[in-house]
């Protein structure tokens, strides 16, 4: 690369860790959603681990162990509060910007992959429900760049690293470590048998021992010393990757056909993504013309097309966890790789027009980008309102949709707090674990969800009666979710734990209610609460 090209693409790559940072900035006191249950289980896991707590064993964990600590460290350093862990959450999504541009920066025009990572900054699909795959997401990202440094370069050492980050990455989500692993194994193996040009012998068993056993042993090994102990229905509940574990399970065709029906929603919910889909379809058609007709690329074309074939299987094998559920928000594991994929077609289209094709290619993404997010920066500041701020010290966040919530949230917390000795232990059903966040308690049972799908044994509930009579736990919090008409939830008491169900009920009795009970609660919507005390016979 020329001087010239380099100074140029680093200024792109500054302007665009600018904008991003802006971008982010916005994000670091409003969270659009925050659930009793799923982000209260990430809050109090990630409280616990600046405890010392380690999940699985000390607390029901679903996803790799690692996000827990990473978030913990952002508690410690800034503060118990749901600020601390946006912010390390959107360092996680500066980071993949960063390296969302090298990767494109290393294919084509600087300008292309400015446009390319603001696009992915502002359009990309957050998961909504939980902080931890911020991570595998990131993970995923840099896993690409080292493949693709692979491609071009064939140094082992960049597979090597890529192999390392596919280890982290089964530390956050393991289904998705070896979706990875089979990426970089297949780009790794095309690239040795086709790009090796100067005929020098690549280490092919090596790299095939450490990727097909090493990784998968060394995954094995870390996740036996986490589990070895553990009963075998709480493993199963900590990785429920079984059809009977889950509530929501569907054909292929079914899966299918709502990745059809999201396709359209993307590209014509709103006009400047039905101009990013036309700009996208035009790209690929140009960029594979280009790449069968013309032989002076930029990049060479046998590395194009192991990258951009890679890609494509590697966005394929991220939908499996959507195939077999029919949960929409399950594809949004394929976007970055998607995204990448059209992007590099892009880029081979801007690197092989002329000069002002690629700053207009550029421009309408930079255009379209703009407009979404002066949208949802706008959004945002609409709801920065004190009715819409939970402003606890755990809390101080905005939630534009939740000043229902916010008031049950705090209405709960403040009457236990006025009445819970300091030694009070709390026990919360069936799944609102923000509760031991808010009030800055340890729950008395490693078990933090109790519904129908979770499939809790006679022995288990023997187990959590014991906790609650050993620990002497004084109160409980019972949400209106113990009923609940929504597939795999089922009636507390009648679907899942009679036992726990009639020791509440002979030992404790109702002494508050927040909120409107009997309505239909959801998974934030119309959230309730019933305070339960210990009954004393004097």
């Amino acid at each position: 690369m020329s001087k010239t090209g380099f100074s140029a693409k680093f200024i792109w790559l500054i302007l665009a860790l600018v904008l991003t940072s802006v971008f982010a900035y916005q994000h670091i006191d409003v969270q659009s959603m925050l659930a009793q249950g799923d982000h209260g289980r990430d809050l109090y896991a990630f409280d616990r681990a600046t405890q010392g707590d380690r999940a699985y064993s000390d607390y029901w964990w679903v996803y790799g162990p690692i996000m827990p600590h990473y978030y913990g460290a952002f508690m410690q350093m800034l503060g118990a509060n749901v600020p601390s862990v946006l912010i390390g959450q959107q360092m996680l999504v500066l980071l993949s910007a960063l390296f969302f541009f090298l990767i494109l920066q290393r294919l084509g025009p600087g300008s292309v992959a400015f446009a390319g990572t603001l696009f992915y900054v502002v359009f990309r699909q957050e998961f909504f429900y939980t902080f931890n795959h911020t991570g595998g997401v990131t993970l995923s990202i840099l896993i690409i760049y080292f493949v693709l440094r692979y491609i071009q370069s064939m140094r082992m050492r960049y597979a090597c690293i890529a192999l390392f980050l596919v280890y982290l990455l089964g530390l956050v989500k393991i289904n998705f470590a070896l979706t990875a692993l089979v990426f970089v194994i297949l780009c790794v193996l095309a690239a040795q048998l086709w790009l090796n040009d100067k005929g020098e012998r690549q280490p092919t068993g090596r790299f095939l021992w450490m990727s097909v056993i090493g990784v998968p042993l060394l995954l094995a090994g870390t996740y036996y010393l986490l589990l070895h102990d553990l009963p075998d229905y709480v493993i199963r509940q900590c990785f429920p990757y079984f059809s009977e574990d889950h509530p929501h399970n569907m054909s292929v065709f079914q899966a299918l056909k709502i990745v059809w029906m999201q396709y359209h929603g993307i590209t014509l919910g709103h006009w400047t993504k039905l101009i990013f889909a036309g700009l996208a379809g035009v790209s690929i058609v140009f960029g594979l013309v280009t790449l069968i007709t013309k032989s002076d690329l930029a990049v060479p074309r046998r590395q194009l097309i192991v990258f951009t074939a890679g890609l494509l299987i590697y966005a394929g094998l991220n939908l499996h966890e959507f195939v077999v559920s029919g949960v929409y928000y399950r594809t949004f594991w394929s976007q970055p790789p998607a995204l990448l994929f059209v992007f590099t077609f892009m880029t081979i289209c801007a690197g092989h027009q002329s000069r002002l094709i690629g700053y207009l290619m550029a421009a309408v993404v930079i255009g379209i980008t703009g407009v979404q997010s002066s949208r949802l920066i706008e959004g945002m500041y609409r709801y920065k309102i004190p009715e819409r701020y939970w402003g606890s010290d755990r809390g101080k966040v905005y939630l534009p949709v939740q000043e229902e919530w916010i008031k049950t949230i705090e209405f709960t917390r403040m009457y236990l707090e006025r009445l819970m000795d300091k030694d009070d232990q709390v026990f919360v059903m069936p799944y609102d674990p923000i509760y031991y966040y808010a009030l800055n308690r340890k729950s008395p049972s490693r078990q933090l969800i109790f519904f129908e799908h979770i499939n809790i044994p006679s022995e288990q509930e023997d187990v959590i009666v014991r906790n609650l009579e050993e620990k002497k736990v004084e109160w409980i919090i019972l949400s209106n979710r113990i009923k609940s008409d929504e597939k795999g939830l089922g009636e507390f008491g009648k679907d899942y734990c009679p036992r726990v169900y009639r020791y509440i009920e002979s030992n404790f009795q109702p002494v508050a209610e927040f909120g409107e009970w009997d309505l239909p609660a959801g998974w934030v919507e119309n959230h309730a609460t019933r305070v339960y005390r210990r009954i004393h016979i004097k």
